[in-house]
């Protein structure tokens, strides 16, 4: 499912409880205020750190990425491993403004 810059703000200011990872792989972190909360780590190895974490397949897990396109590959794989509250930040970190 995609978020817009608004639904993660609203997120992070009601501290809902989720995990929120940051894909880009090439940009100095966090680089926006909103990514503060965030978990760098590369698409490749998201999947195995779930598996090791044991995080449940119902947990609430938002992806986010330069552009948003990395995150809803990395979204669909998951969503196909049986993640289902999967959510991405569509535009990645170019359309929080």
């Amino acid at each position: 499912m995609n978020i817009g810059s608004y639904q993660l703000r609203n997120l992070l200011a009601n501290r809902v409880k989720f995990q929120y990872f940051d894909l880009r792989s090439d940009s100095p972190s966090p680089g926006h205020p909103l990514l503060g909360g965030s978990q760098r780590i590369s698409s490749d190895a998201l999947e195995d750190f779930l598996v090791q974490s044991a995080t449940p397949p119902d947990a609430a897990i938002v992806l986010i990425c330069a552009d948003g396109l990395v995150s809803r590959s990395v979204g669909d794989r998951l969503e196909a491993k049986s993640y289902i509250n999967v959510f991405v930040v569509e535009g990645g970190v170019a359309a929080l403004g």
